[in-house]
């Protein structure tokens, strides 16, 4: 066997192998770039659940500063500040549950009902997104939802 005819048979098997790993290769790409734009559609639901969240937080702020609650209001502006999955939180999760609010408020503090009926809301959207981002085999997107929810919402039961 010559040198020629060995790169030949070398050459012949190269291409047999690319010819066979190319639809596999090709496979893998469309698989990622699926899991992408699925990721995408994920982030753009989180992204509109958050600035819905913030900017009704941030009505409220200025609801509960009107009625002479300056101290809830910037807590409340607190709440408002937009979580960022960015970085490594550092918000200690809550160890009580909330506080009961009273049967009947006084009109200046309604304010309170609308904060805790806005906070379960957006947790119990956060934790139904972050069941469909475990259920899409995202589960580390998932955890971070579910600490956001736990932060939102204390009392919320999984």
């Amino acid at each position: 066997m010559t040198f020629h005819n060995c790169y030949l048979i070398r050459w012949m098997c190269g291409l047999v192998l690319f010819t066979i790993t190319n639809p596999v290769r090709a496979g893998f790409q469309d698989e990622q770039k699926q899991r992408t734009r699925q990721m995408a559609v994920y982030q753009d639901r989180y992204r509109e659940l958050s600035t819905k969240y913030v900017s009704q937080l941030k009505e409220l702020a200025v609801a509960a500063e009107q009625s002479g609650f300056s101290e809830d209001a910037i807590k409340i502006r607190q709440l408002a500040i937009p979580f960022d999955p960015s970085k490594i939180q550092t918000d200690h999760l809550p160890r009580e549950v909330q506080p009961d609010l009273p049967g009947r408020l006084p009109n200046a503090e309604t304010w309170r009902l609308r904060l805790q009926t806005l906070r379960q809301d957006y947790a119990e959207k956060l934790y139904l997104l972050s069941r469909q981002l475990l259920h899409a085999d995202f589960p580390s997107a998932a955890y971070g939802l579910v600490r956001e929810v736990a932060v939102a919402n204390p009392d919320h039961k999984f």
